[in-house]
């Protein structure tokens, strides 16, 4: 990010629990009418990519939480 260190970026982290993060930004994205899955976000990224990779993050969830 221009305006942000790594460190900056690493340091926040949102006060909800990781499911209910995970969950609205997933549903932010399926909600998007602006853009087409294979869009990048940035240079290498896609939609479909970090959309992949928040269900990812769901999936293991489901399968550790006790």
């Amino acid at each position: 990010m221009r305006d942000r260190s790594q460190v900056e970026l690493e340091s926040y982290r949102p006060k909800e629990p990781v499911k209910v993060t995970l969950e609205f930004c997933y549903q932010q994205l399926i909600r998007d009418n602006k853009h087409n899955i294979e869009d990048e976000i940035v240079d290498s990224l896609t939609f479909e990519e970090l959309i992949g990779a928040l269900l990812q993050c769901r999936d293991y969830l489901k399968l550790n939480q006790k």
